[in-house]
């Protein structure tokens, strides 16, 4: 197949083309850095969004057509101050590929069949419910959730097309190398890694490996559609984080950190580890999909032994 990816050299991105390439698809990569070293599989095209017209010369003039389109483009969103220019920044990045993205696929002549939407848990609201991906749940009504709104309702006008438009929800992605985990673990072995605020706001989680995978999986099953919740079947309370983590590292976790303490560095972001959503994976272990670590222990183990 040829695929096309926004954001493939991000966390995701980066293990998700490896995982591809591997696979033996053709890999087109969309960049503001041409300079990047092409392969057999990995190919890139350069790209400044809002624009789609230079991505769509060179598919033309290639005579490469795009069978699956995974978006998953935009800013990092912390936790760090959400000034009114990173909050522009978190919102623009992704509002504005997908829009490019969308004028690329009206302006080719053959659709691709599968777009995968990036987006996050966030888009519900905080609290104690179990979010369920075969049900609906209107957005949450904070900043988060008016970003993963108009994310995904950013791809509204392919609803014309026959394309299967698969919405990603993240939620704490677990990776050795980047992401939310490396300052988790480096605070638990230095003996920091206690309660955050109450502890009982829900962390739910995915292992790279596992999110990477599924991410191919939703691809090739037809059922896939609509909102997917990217979690593991075991969703813990943060305090059960820190704790599991601290006993796999023999370090202490009685050291909490205070709301007030993470509200004042953080400020209205702090609400990433303040607050929690407990969304489970229901679409995928309906369909099939087998995590290589269902528990936490399983994933920390093998996070912490990299």
């Amino acid at each position: 197949m040829n695929i096309l990816i926004s954001g493939g050299t991000g966390m995701i991105g980066e293990k998700l083309t490896r995982l591809l390439t591997e696979q033996k698809h053709q890999v087109y990569i969309l960049t503001r850095h041409p300079q990047q070293t092409e392969s057999t599989y990995i190919h890139f095209i350069t790209w400044q969004p809002p624009s789609y017209q230079k991505v769509l010369q060179q598919l033309q003039e290639n005579n490469i057509v795009i069978d699956v389109i995974y978006n998953l483009s935009g800013a990092p969103i912390g936790p760090r101050r959400w000034t009114s220019a990173v909050k522009k920044e978190i919102r623009n990045s992704r509002i504005d590929s997908t829009k490019a993205l969308v004028e690329l696929v009206h302006h080719v002549e053959h659709k691709p069949s599968v777009w995968v939407n990036a987006s996050a848990i966030g888009g519900y609201e905080p609290s104690s419910t179990v979010y369920d991906d075969t049900k609906d749940y209107p957005y949450a009504k904070d900043f988060l959730g008016s970003v993963v709104k108009d994310w995904e309702q950013a791809t509204a006008p392919l609803s014309q097309y026959d394309i299967r438009v698969i919405y990603s929800r993240f939620g704490l992605i677990l990776d050795s190398d980047k992401g939310a985990f490396p300052p988790l673990l480096k605070s638990s072995k230095l003996g920091a890694g206690g309660k955050i605020a109450d502890g009982n706001q829900w962390y739910s989680w995915i292992h790279i490996e596992d999110c990477i995978k599924a991410l191919v999986f939703v691809v090739t099953v037809e059922a896939f559609a609509g909102v997917v919740n990217f979690t593991s079947i075991d969703a813990v309370r943060q305090h059960e984080f820190a704790k599991e983590l601290g006993d796999i590292l023999h370090r202490p976790t009685f050291i909490p950190v205070p709301r007030f303490a993470i509200n004042t560095v953080f400020g209205e972001s702090a609400m990433l580890v303040t607050k929690g959503q407990h969304a489970v994976p229901t679409k995928l272990t309906q369909n099939g999909f087998i995590f290589k670590y269902p528990t936490l222990r399983q994933a920390l183990i093998d996070l912490t032994n990299k």
